[in-house]
């Protein structure tokens, strides 16, 4: 937040200096708007406000906004060919006590998503106050994904989100691009059918403002189902549908009906049928749930999961995915935990809540993550004998994020305020998670190996 109220008129005393002090400010700072106005104008010193605005203006990278009343008229016709200057609609300038008043209805409304045409003529007289308080120093944004096969996807997103859009449109933009591209065998069209050769799929929401959530699991023959889990999550009640249930709301609320079951997929079905029944290969090899967490200018943050399951899985089956804590879960206040691997591991230590309650006790999301996998890996190989796949990610509410893994293997993509999109590679060595940046052959060969064409053995 950078508004400049600009003091008791010692600065008249020397305004280059206070000048070229306020302007390294707005230097470190980086604000869209700055605003010069009130206190000057609450003191009449009009001129010195729209001196110090000119001087940001060609100075800085920010934008500066003037305001005045009529009684510095004089300043006016001087700079207005030269600065934004908004005319204050009363004598006397805006006062303090008044312009925050304004302010904290205008954010109480912008908050919970009301229609605030009945705000107007307070946005118009609190026009500056706005700029600096509510839009004003740049804010940080970020989205962190499991897997490769999110890059693109976030990478739209980073373009909503460089642009202060929101939190939720950012996270279910880039899932559903995950989810339309058919070479993806683990997530919505093209992905892996059940036993009996069914495209069921799950997905989930979770806006960490209100903590609402909601899910589908089993669901057929619908294109994206992570939008009928965020359309599910404005609901009040019957937050969690599945199978049948989720397929009749998805169609009464109007969302595409699709054959999720492509050529490619069925392909993939029998033979491993074939390699179950000639090689003692494991039916339920591959589970690559898509989790990201996302986190706007606004400081919304949102988790959203999508996956069509363990290959080759019971009908009906059910994982970690859809399952608020397990799967996914965001605090705006905190930050937010998403998921991959074997769900019935995953749920047995409510891992992307635990995730969330160790930064909320003031841990990076790095040891957070770390320190989650371990424990869960450990406590299953002492108690089972074995522990199935847990991957984590993580990004807190400043934009910092964590991954940890118990695999080899273990890719994610990332994207923030200050790092292009970008794949990284992890690997755990004695507890600790090193992450390497995914190299050019590696993606290539990533994706070659994707989309090479099958043949049914």
């Amino acid at each position: 937040m950078a508004c400049l109220y600009c003091g008791d008129g010692t600065y008249l005393k020397n305004p280059d200096e206070v000048s070229r002090k306020l302007c390294a400010m707005v230097n470190k700072l980086k604000p869209d708007v700055v605003m010069c106005g009130p206190c000057f104008n609450y003191l009449n010193y009009g001129k010195m406000a729209a001196r110090i605005a000119y001087d940001i203006n060609q100075n800085t990278s920010s934008k500066a906004i003037a305001a005045m009343s009529d009684d510095n008229q004089e300043t006016i016709n001087e700079y207005k060919d030269k600065l934004c200057i908004i005319k204050t609609p009363k004598k006397g300038g805006i006062g303090l006590n008044e312009s925050l008043e304004g302010m904290c209805v205008l954010a109480k409304a912008l908050y919970q998503e009301k229609e605030i045409e009945e705000f107007k003529e307070k946005i118009l007289f609190l026009g500056c106050c706005l700029a600096s308080f509510l839009l004003g120093g740049k804010k940080m944004w970020g989205i962190i994904a499991t897997w490769r096969m999110a890059v693109e996807g976030i990478s739209e997103a980073s373009h909503i989100l460089q642009e202060k859009g929101d939190a939720g449109d950012a996270i279910e933009t880039a899932i559903k691009a995950v989810e339309d591209f058919p070479y993806y065998k683990s997530v919505g069209y093209g992905g892996l059918p059940n036993e009996e050769m069914e495209v069921e799929l799950d997905a989930a929401y979770m806006d960490g403002n209100t903590l609402s959530i909601g899910a589908v699991a089993a669901i057929k023959d619908f294109a994206n189902p992570v939008s009928i889990a965020r359309r599910l999550s404005k609901e009040k009640v019957n937050n969690i549908l599945v199978g049948e249930g989720a397929e009749k709301f998805a169609h009464k609320e109007g969302f595409e009906r699709k054959n999720m079951l492509t050529d490619r997929a069925k392909i993939h079905y029998r033979n491993r049928v074939k390699e179950v029944r000639e090689q003692e290969i494991k039916p339920y090899a591959g589970h690559d749930t898509v989790g990201m967490v996302c986190l706007d200018q606004q400081g919304k943050m949102t988790s959203a999961t999508s996956t069509s399951g363990l290959f080759m899985k019971k009908k009906g089956r059910v994982g970690d995915s859809p399952i608020a804590g397990s799967g996914f879960y965001v605090d705006s206040s905190v930050g937010g935990a998403s998921a991959t691997g074997l769900g019935e591991d995953l749920m047995k230590g409510c891992i992307s809540y635990e995730i969330v309650r160790l930064m909320a006790e003031g841990m990076h999301p790095q040891a957070a993550c770390e320190k989650a996998v371990n424990q869960l890996d450990h406590r299953l190989k002492e108690r089972r004998g074995h522990a199935g796949d847990l991957s984590l990610i993580a990004m807190n509410n400043k934009g910092e994020w964590g991954v940890a893994t118990n695999i080899e293997g273990f890719s994610f993509a990332v994207a923030t305020e200050n790092q292009e999109p970008i794949v990284y590679l992890t690997k755990n060595k004695d507890g600790k998670c090193i992450h390497e940046v995914a190299s050019q052959e590696w993606l290539d060969h990533y994706m070659k190996t994707r989309m090479a064409p099958l043949e049914e053995k």
